[in-house]
């Protein structure tokens, strides 16, 4: 009878997800998106303005640069949420759902998926106390995406001693 369209099921989820069981709250959400839809057509870019949610794809990309230990598109992606103005609770958020998806249904090494998991929660946890959550956040995204190198058996890098001035230099260009 409301002739809401939702891009898909996916969308439906978000709200419900959103809602966190409480029937009252998920039709709340509902109406909320609905003020950002002219057409009643619920996609995934009004999910993002109106609830401040993560895009999928986004947050798909993210895991899968993680899997593959692609550390430099982990934070390009990240920083990109971070723009779109996305808190990084809703992030960590919708991080830990995928994760916890994949032990569900994956061909993925379930120990190594479980590792990220719990890992993700508990950075999440200590990044979102922290006093700079983005940053936190950023570098416990690009370890879990290093996860691989710990273990080698390569010897370990020495770092360059490096003078006060040089880190001053590095800081202005960053």
């Amino acid at each position: 009878a409301e002739d809401i369209k939702f891009e898909n099921d996916e969308a439906i989820m978000a709200i419900c997800r959103e809602g966190r069981g409480s029937v009252r709250d998920t039709l709340t959400l509902l109406d909320q998106v609905l003020s950002f839809s002219e057409d009643k057509f619920i996609g995934e870019e009004i999910l993002v303005l109106a609830l401040g949610l993560a895009r999928t794809s986004a947050i798909l990309e993210i895991v899968e640069s993680v899997l593959n230990g692609d550390v430099d598109n982990v934070s390009k992606v990240f920083r990109g949420l971070l723009r779109e103005n996305i808190p990084v609770k809703n992030i960590a958020y919708s991080l830990l759902d995928q994760f916890f998806n994949l032990t569900q249904k994956s061909d993925y090494p379930k120990a190594e998926i479980f590792w990220i998991y719990e890992n993700l929660a508990k950075d999440s946890m200590w990044g979102l106390a922290s006093l700079a959550p983005d940053k936190v956040m950023e570098i416990a995204l690009q370890k879990l995406a290093l996860r691989r190198t710990f273990f080698s058996e390569e010897k370990p890098i020495v770092a360059k001693k490096k003078t006060w001035e040089s880190f001053l230099t590095h800081l202005d260009e960053v």
